[in-house]
């Protein structure tokens, strides 16, 4: 089957596999995962009842015997609980519920007491995603207790076996559970091991959170509590977050702590972050441990540190990434006869496969990640020497290392960039070639490459969630965090580039014959023709005038259909960048790439360099249509045969445009006379005509053979780029030159502004279509609008008896052929002819529809005045990349706003220096950071942001979130922003 994919930048790409019967969930590096909203219920239900099979069919348990259950805060985890409480208490089974407890907590509890366990837990993945661990009474599954589950829930799908989802009755166990781990690490060191170090607990949402200050306080350290959260979040301790960086930072600043500690979701991950707020990494963590335990042999991924087998006098086994298999590692150093064995993860989190000698007592094997012992060891370690951590962690010497990943980054592209990478050494020397010079690469998990000088860079999927991951290790830690920044930017553009590297099928675009076209939208605008519902910050094409969609949406879904388009280049500028992409969100549209201009600089600029770009991410024989976004068409049969007819016309080397059939002698348009026909019905262009006057427009269209000319046009690249080349060079060197040099933000590409800028001012009829021998035109007969007066939308609308043109909230009496619209207020007519009565929230517009074309000069005399100018440039409604918001009242040192945030999106976290702010939920969810609080809001609660204070909101729910901010304070611009995170990239 084909799976049409979107990569991280955008772009659609078609993979072809087989197909084969896939279950609704799958295993990755650590359990079960997936999304919560397709784990709840059956799946989860499904995997429970095969867990439970599996355990009776081996013997490793019988009906009667006990299962333990935990699970983490995420708000999913009580109903998975739940229905697989239901499941296996089906099957026979005893369910002890342990609660909200580490997943170390409930292994060893299951070792205790030889019962096999499952916890419901993603981790620290995204909270949206869940997963669940399973257990057999001797320790955690490995890959082929994993196959053969897997097989159990294959087959009761195929038979449709009945499963249970409803929850059964359990017993209480959390208490016990919870003590029973507390005594095994409340004896791990001497009594008073920590006195006198300050250290931080950073418990948000953490299973751990209660358990970490006792055993810490245990041991004489003085705690203090930080960022308690009741909603979930989702911290990860291996590539941690600068916003995590940040608070940490904070902290540790504001209490002078001598380190701060934390954990994952489900507490099996360690964070310890030394007296800087910097945190130290997990295979550093894992180091110290295995020589406070005095380990025999160690066994860790191939992603842990490479200074480790010199760091200690231990043996080391490497493996691949996932408990599954550091177990399969221990377990055949065990075998091997080996003692003292234990293993560690990147990430910290350690394992043991046989028993220690601890403070005198004899620890039993816990063969599952436990983040205590790792905290515990290095913590003792610097309270023994008297010395920060930084300088513990400096003492042993290891290479700098960083890691870091993509999130959201389809399984399918990490998969498609590994086969290329691994396909020959061709490939991955061109894809390092900016990097440096492959001397080595091992392929045990993800690709791990040593290059000439020494470093290290090392690619690997993730197994837990779309992500793909990047380690690096060099000689510095400059040098570090300026590799793995190039191994990302590769990865990302590798991805926004497919066409590049392609060497086979996987790879390959569509064959030349079958001439998709790549749309070019223009996006650009000053928003002075349809005042006062579109401003400059807002113009036409993102305005919905009537319907379910902007302009611009229209345009982008006439040019949605696979079968005869590729994903579409928007040109549009910094203002209207948000727009653009939050409106094609709206629509599930991929975009192929979405060009900002620093500065205007007419259409033959943006054609070049939007051809420029498609010919790199598309091949040289590419086909372009370039189309406006504010035009209104009917997208009909015949409409599609105008473009099949411009497409075959440009396969051909023609350079085309569309001649719009006209309905009436026009003034507001230019004409093209048509002359000798092409095969395929285009015609050869005979002259170009400017806006005709009146007579001269009543004559054309007496004569016949002349047409509207639309702007819009279908180009081959090839031929495109010869015509600029031919008659407006300094045009092209500065558009490519500017795509050459331009930068990714975000999901945006910046061109170039000093070179974009050199170019001349000039539209594409005038750089190459008045000159060139190439040009051809479509007749076109279907319906078309520029959509450029307030006249045009009355012409385009459905008009009532009287000639009306009115939107919803209106009354109109004894009113004939006007055009009456709101966006705002409701608006009554009376006693008009042929007039446009127009409001926004904020201004109102009454003039002849005849006169409307001149809107634009009653603009800028509005921005020629102090007192008005805002009225011509700022909408009362501003979108930003989370959502936006729209300004209800400004009053004297107050002002109120409507905010409304997009699902999943956050604000920056930030602060005011002269305002304080008061939020009331109206709709939805809202998760609000207030210093080192995180609490969650729900419609007609509220909180008061006290002036200075670091606060952030976010939507973690599915439909929008809408409040009312009201503002109080000495100045209150936006301006007074002060961004301390933001994952936008904005200062």
């Amino acid at each position: 089957m084909a799976l049409v994919f979107t990569p991280a930048g955008g772009l659609s790409r078609t993979l072809i596999v087989k197909s084969e019967p896939c279950l609704p969930m799958k295993f990755g590096t650590s359990g079960l995962r997936g999304l919560s909203v397709d784990l709840k219920g059956r799946a989860s239900a499904l995997y429970a009842t095969a867990f439970g099979k599996y355990l009776l069919q081996t013997g490793k348990a019988r009906a009667g015997d006990v299962i333990l259950i935990g699970r983490d805060f995420r708000d999913s985890s009580p109903e998975i609980s739940g229905n697989c409480a239901g499941a296996l208490a089906a099957l026979g089974f005893r369910i002890f519920d342990c609660g909200t407890v580490p997943t170390p907590a409930l292994a060893l509890y299951g070792l205790e007491s030889n019962a096999a366990g499952l916890m419901v837990t993603g981790s620290h993945i995204p909270a949206d995603r869940n997963g669940i661990k399973f257990y057999r009474p001797d320790g955690e599954i490995d890959k082929s207790d994993e196959a053969a589950i897997t097989a159990l829930a294959a087959e009761i799908e195929r038979t449709g076996e009945t499963v249970t989802q409803a929850p059964a009755e359990t017993e209480e166990h959390e208490a016990i559970c919870r003590q029973l781990f507390f005594e095994r690490n409340a004896a791990l060191l001497p009594q008073g091991a920590l006195s006198g170090l300050k250290i931080g607990v950073y418990q948000h949402s953490s299973v751990a959170r209660d358990l970490l200050v006792d055993v810490l306080a245990h041991y004489g350290a003085e705690i203090t509590a930080l960022g308690r959260s009741e909603s979930f979040i989702p911290v990860d301790t291996e590539a941690v977050s600068d916003e995590t960086i940040t608070l940490m930072k904070r902290w540790v600043s504001e209490h002078k702590f001598d380190a701060i500690v934390s954990t994952d979701g489900d507490g099996d991950r360690p964070l310890v972050a030394d007296e800087t707020g910097t945190p130290l990494r997990g295979d550093l963590l894992g180091l110290v441990a295995a020589n406070f335990l005095g380990a025999g042999t160690v066994v860790t991924p191939v992603t842990s540190n490479s200074g480790i087998e010199a760091a200690g006098s231990f043996a080391v086994r490497r493996t691949r990434v996932g408990s599954p298999f550091v177990i399969s590692g221990m377990e055949e150093a065990v075998a091997a006869g080996k003692d003292h064995v234990m293993g560690f993860e990147a990430n910290g989190g350690l394992l043991t496969a046989t028993a220690f000698d601890i403070n005198g007592r004899n620890v039993r094997a816990l063969p599952t990640r436990d983040c205590f012992i790792p905290m515990l060891a290095i913590l003792s370690l610097a309270a023994t020497r008297k010395q920060p951590l930084s300088a513990v962690a400096a003492s042993y010497h290891l290479p700098f290392a960083a890691a870091d990943r993509l999130e959201n980054f389809p399984v399918e592209t990490s998969a498609a960039l590994m086969q290329y990478l691994r396909a020959t050494d061709e490939n991955l020397s061109a894809f390092l070639q900016p990097i440096g010079e492959v001397a080595t690469k091992s392929d045990i998990d993800g690709l791990r490459v040593t290059l000439k000088d020494g470093r290290i860079i090392h690619f690997r999927p993730s197994g837990n969630a779309p992500e793909m991951r990047c380690y690096v290790e060099a000689e510095s830690e400059t040098a570090a965090l300026d590799l793995l920044t190039a191994g990302l930017t590769r990865i990302r553009d590798w991805a926004e580039t497919p066409a590049k590297h392609a060497t086979n099928t996987l790879f390959s675009r569509n064959p030349p014959m079958t001439q998709k076209i790549v749309p070019v939208i223009m996006a650009g605008g000053k928003g002075t023709r349809l005042w006062p519902l579109s401003r400059a910050t807002a113009p036409k094409q993102f305005i919905q005038f009537v319907g379910d969609k902007t302009l611009f949406q229209e345009t982008l879904d006439r040019v949605s259909n696979p079968d005869l388009y590729e994903a579409a280049i928007v040109v549009t500028n910094e203002e209207f960048r948000f727009l653009v992409a939050e409106q094609a969100r709206a629509l599930t549209i991929p975009l192929a790439a979405v060009l900002l201009e620093p500065v205007a600089r007419n259409t033959a600029a943006a054609v070049a360099a939007a051809a420029t770009l498609a010919g790199e991410l598309f091949g040289k024989n590419t086909i372009i249509q370039m189309l406006a976004s504010d035009h209104e068409i009917l997208a009909d049969e015949t409409y599609f045969d105008c473009i099949r007819i411009a497409r075959d016309a440009a396969a051909d080397g023609k350079l085309v445009t569309f001649g719009i059939t006209p309905t009436e002698p026009a003034t507001g348009y230019g004409y093209i006379e048509i002359g000798d026909a092409l095969k395929n019905g285009a015609h050869k262009v005979k002259r170009f005509i400017e806006k005709p006057a009146l007579e001269k427009a009543e004559q054309m269209l007496a004569d016949g053979g002349f047409y509207w000319n639309s702007g819009i046009f279908m180009f081959p690249v090839t031929e495109l780029i010869a015509e600029l080349q031919e008659y407006a060079p300094d045009v092209l060197k500065a558009a490519s030159k500017a795509v050459s040099k331009a930068s990714r933000d975000l999901d945006f590409t910046r061109l170039d502004a000093d070179h974009f800028a050199k170019s001349p001012d000039i539209s594409i009829d005038y750089a190459i279509m008045e000159k060139t021998s190439k040009a051809a035109v479509v007749p076109s007969p279907f319906k078309w609008s520029d959509m450029g007066s307030w006249d045009a939308v009355w012409k385009s609308g459905t008009r009532d008896d009287n000639g009306n043109v009115a939107a919803a909230n209106t009354t109109v009496v004894n009113t004939r052929n006007s055009l009456v619209m709101t966006h705002g207020v409701h608006l009554a007519v009376q006693g008009m002819e042929d007039v446009a009565v127009i409001a926004s929230e904020d201004a109102v517009y009454v003039g002849p529809l005849k006169d409307s074309q001149n809107v634009g000069q009653l603009v800028k005399m509005l921005a020629s005045s102090s007192a008005t100018a805002k009225f011509a440039e700022t909408h009362p409604t501003s979108y930003r990349p989370w959502g936006g918001y729209t300004s209800i009242f400004n009053g004297d040192r107050f002002q109120v706003k409507r905010i409304f945030v997009t699902p999943g999106k956050k604000l920056s976290l930030q602060k005011h220096h002269h305002r304080s702010e008061h939020w009331i939920v109206v709709k939805g969810t809202a998760e609000v950071t207030v210093g080192e609080n995180v609490r969650m809001l729900r419609e007609n609660e509220s909180v008061y942001i006290p002036l200075g204070e670091v606060h952030r909101l976010a939507n973690p729910g599915k439909i929008l979130l809408e409040l009312i901010e009201v503002q109080t304070g000495s100045y209150l611009g936006e301006d007074d922003i002060i961004r301390i995170v933001d994952e936008f990239g904005r200062t």
